[in-house]
This record gives structure tokens, C-alpha cells and sequence, in this order.
């Protein structure tokens, strides 16, 4: 797998970035996706490592001047000059961090999560989003015990739709461990649709639900409205106080399109970002992390006046993470990970 895109990179025709990019190329389930594995692939993300790293060698350089040449009389670098520069370099490394979820949903979709008390209507509002009877639907509260994932497109993005068991007070000893898989649902979601009955009352599970989504991004969505009312928005407004509040009938697929339009604008409106170059893999946050760490501790240094030596030392380990990107500094052992990956050639 990968044989032909790993003897482009072995021989410099390639950076590990772009060759990353030849398999989220093959993979791209959506146009954005295909989008950004496409601009990866022309080297923008390249350019942009290779400028900050270039910015540090040369910061480097003159540091090392100073190590070697104490005595010969040159003019060096001021100290105020290369911190400014280096904090300059900081925050390019900072925006490419936080520019992390955007890429993170062009290339692998929005986690969206489906979250509300047993039988208020989850798995039958998943069947209605994909056109396709997946989940078990049944009158019976706690049909669903476990996370139950399906994939959708809407426009030029596909969402990853997480039917969750319900979350109540004092389950049964086996909706514990749905409850369990729920949670952690929610905290990876990059999304939540609180999903709450108009034809039961209000209770205390509509509280904890109210509770645990009191802090993550949602959008409430009001099932059953085909059938009479049992409580009024206001109602639930003194609970979950956030609009707009989306009503639908998922059982009469009424208001899906109103739903799947605010779950695209709601995915994609994280994405307005200052930053044009956008990073989309684990293995690149963790090293601009680690970078960023670096970078951190050497403008510390040499605002505190430590000799050049401590404030050469943090500087190479951010060039090396930064380098570590591009392939510049890699183990065989991860270039048999990522080419692994890829489909037999390519």
C-alpha cells in the first residue's frame, strides 16, 4: 500500500504532509473534504510549516553565533529582536492549532450527536435523516443500549450522526453502560441536538439533559409536534433557555429540511477562521502542541537572560516538531503507520 506515493517522498518529490493528503485525497467522503485534501496536496500546509521553520533557523543561527563567537567582536542579534520574532512565530503556530476542528471537519465530518430521554423520538429522528429504517423503533423507553453511528450529507459536508442511549435517573443495571457510551458521545460531539417531547410532560430526565448540555454546542429540537401539546415553549425556555428552537415530526418527517439547514449552518459557522491554512490531523496538532510548548519556554529564556545555550536547546526541539511535520525528522516505524493506510499503489 502507498508504494508509489512513498517513493515520492523518499526521493524529495514530496513532503509527509502531501503525502498524507494523497490518502485523505482517496478517502474524501464530501466536497469539503476533497477541498481541503486538495490544497494540502498543493503544499499549502507545507509552505506555511517551512516558513515558520525557516523563521526559527535563522533566529537559531544567531544564537549559535553567539554560543561559538563570544569574543570575536561581532554584533549579534538583539535579544528584543529575537523574542519579537519568536512571538510572532508563536502565534502562527497558535492560529494553525485552533484552526484544528476546522480542518478536523473537512476531512472526517461533524459529530453530531442525538441526545434526549428514553422514547422521546432519537432513533426514529435517525431514520428520518438517512432515509432508512437503521434503528429499532419501538413504543418501549430504553430500546436503544448502545451509540449507533450513520453518515449523511448535507451540501458539501457529511455529518456523523450518533443515535445515543437515553439518559434518565436511576437506569437499569444494563443502561448503565449505554449511559456510559452516551457520555462519552457528548464529550467528542462537535454538535448536540437536544431532543425533547411536546406530547409528555416536562420531567426531572429532561433536567439532566438540560444539565449536561448546559455547556457544549447545541441546538434544541422539539419532537412530536404532530400530536398535541403537553407544555409550552416557555416552559421549556425556563429550563434550556437557547434559539432557535426547532420543531419537528420525525415519525411524519415534518421540518427535516429546517433541522438539516441549522445543522450545516450550526457545523460549518466554526470554520469562519482568520487562519487561510488549516491543519486536519492528530499527528500534526500534537507536534504544533509541542511546538508551541517549545516555543514558550525559549522566549522565556531569553526574556530572563539565561545564556544562549538554554535558549538553544527549546528552540531546536520547536524547529524538530515543526520538521516532524513536513518528514523532515521521521521514524520508519511511522511511515509504515500512515502508508499502510493507503489503497494497494497510489
Amino acid at each position: 500500500p502507498g508504494e508509489f506515493t512513498r517513493r515520492a517522498f523518499m526521493n524529495g518529490r514530496i513532503d509527509l504532509s502531501q503525502a498524507e493528503a494523497v490518502a485523505d485525497l482517496i478517502s474524501a467522503a464530501s466536497d469539503r473534504a476533497l477541498q481541503a485534501a486538495v490544497m494540502q496536496l498543493k503544499g499549502n500546509l507545507s509552505k506555511k510549516i517551512t516558513g515558520l521553520y525557516d523563521r526559527l533557523l535563522a533566529v537559531l543561527g544567531q544564537i549559535e553565533a553567539a554560543i561559538d563567537f563570544p569574543e570575536e567582536g561581532l554584533d549579534f542579534q538583539r535579544r528584543e529582536t529575537s523574542i519579537s520574532e519568536l512571538k510572532q512565530s508563536h502565534k502562527e503556530v497558535s492560529d494553525l492549532l485552533n484552526s484544528y476542528k476546522q480542518g478536523k471537519i473537512s476531512r472526517e465530518g461533524a459529530s453530531v450527536v442525538l441526545l434526549g430521554k428514553p422514547n422521546v423520538g432519537k432513533s426514529s429522528l435517525l431514520n428520518a435523516m438517512i432515509q432508512e429504517n437503521r434503528a429499532i423503533v419501538t413504543p418501549h423507553p430504553g430500546t436503544t443500549r448502545d451509540t449507533l453511528e450513520e453518515k449523511v450529507r448535507i451540501q458539501d459536508t457529511h455529518i456523523n450522526i450518533i443515535d445515543t442511549a437515553g439518559l434518565r435517573n436511576n437506569p437499569e443495571v444494563i443502561e448503565k453502560e449505554g449511559i456510559q457510551r452516551t457520555l462519552a458521545a457528548i464529550n467528542d460531539a462537535d454538535l448536540i441536538l437536544a431532543i425533547f417531547d411536546r406530547s409528555h410532560p416536562l420531567d426531572d430526565n429532561d433536567d439532566l439533559i438540560c444539565n449536561e448540555v448546559s455547556d457544549k454546542s447545541i441546538l434544541v429540537v422539539i419532537n412530536k409536534c404532530d400530536l398535541p401539546e403537553n407544555w409550552s415553549i416557555d416552559d421549556l425556555k425556563k429550563k434550556i433557555n437557547i434559539d432557535p428552537l426547532i420543531l419537528i415530526s420525525a415519525k411524519k418527517q415534518n421540518g427535516l429540511d429546517n433541522l438539516l439547514e441549522k445543522i450545516y449552518d450550526k457545523v460549518t459557522s466554526v470554520e469562519k477562521h482568520s487562519e487561510s491554512v488549516f491543519i486536519s490531523r492528530e499527528r500534526h496538532r500534537s507536534h504544533l502542541v509541542e511546538a508551541s510548548s517549545s516555543l514558550i519556554k525559549t522566549i522565556k529564556s531569553l526574556e530572563d537572560q539565561l545564556s544562549e545555550e538554554f535558549v538553544a536547546v527549546d528552540l531546536r526541539i520547536a524547529m524538530n516538531h515543526l520538521a516532524s511535520i513536513l518528514g523532515k525528522v521521521v521514524e520508519d516505524e511511522l511511515l509504515d503507520q500512515i502508508f499502510n493506510s493507503f489503497c494497494i499503489g497510489k
